[in-house]
């Protein structure tokens, strides 16, 4: 008599952690694998563009792990290849670890496919105004902000930011105007008004804690020009 025996089939879970700001890489995606064979179990993650797969890790010696944790992704489609070990030792590691191209096993290579996503991209939709007049102090800077995951804070400064793409607020050349805004949802204006001609910053903190900041400069008119309607 002969008894051939058969595995369950491999049950693979998989449970993923977003991108917080637009345009980072702080995304994640856990996979905990059980049934097949058993450990140990291959591994492998790609990034899917079309019909391209690039690969993002590739775990073949994993022992008796269950649970495999791949992090800092960008936003994007994935698919985790996984593959458990060949029935009966010694485990071939050219044969049995090809989980892209399997060349024995072809039907026992799967994978699951999920997808990172990330908050839209920050638009701050400033608008400004100059003073009228040298010496006045009625310009104004407004912002409408989108993107990100609202609701925002809102603070502006007199000064501008050393680097306005990585913005770290500067105590000795900065100085904050007003109290900050919070509260603020997608679309809403909020404004600085009575600037007088200078330089300026806005910075932007979504719910997530993402920031979005812009340098402005308020001029005057030149000494002795009227603004006159007929």
């Amino acid at each position: 008599e002969i008894i051939i025996g058969s595995a369950s089939p491999i049950v693979p879970q998989v449970s993923t952690t977003n991108v917080a700001c637009p345009g980072g890489s702080n995304g994640s995606a856990t996979l905990n694998l059980s049934g097949g064979w058993g450990t140990p179990y291959a591994v492998k993650l790609v990034k899917v563009a079309g019909s391209v797969e690039t690969t993002i890790l590739n775990w073949t010696d994993l022992g008796t792990a269950t649970s495999y944790v791949a992090s800092n992704l960008s936003a994007g489609n994935y698919r985790i290849y996984y593959y458990d070990r060949i029935k009966n030792a010694p485990i071939s590691t050219a044969y049995g670890y090809n989980v892209i191209s399997p060349l024995i096993y072809p039907i026992c290579a799967k994978f699951q496919a999920f997808t990172i996503t990330e908050p839209t991209p920050f638009n701050l939709n400033l608008t400004n105004s100059a003073a009228v007049c040298q010496g006045d102090t009625n310009g104004t800077i407004s912002i409408s902000p989108t993107g990100g995951t609202p609701v925002y804070q809102i603070n502006f400064y007199s000064g501008h930011f050393a680097n306005a793409n990585i913005p770290v607020v500067d105590p000795t050349n900065m100085t904050a105007i007003g109290t900050p805004r919070t509260g603020v949802t997608s679309g809403q204006q909020v404004s600085a008004t009575g600037l007088s001609a200078g330089l300026y910053s806005v910075l932007l903190t979504d719910a997530n804690g993402c920031k979005k900041a812009s340098n402005i400069t308020i001029i005057e008119n030149p000494k002795g020009q009227v603004n006159a309607t007929a």
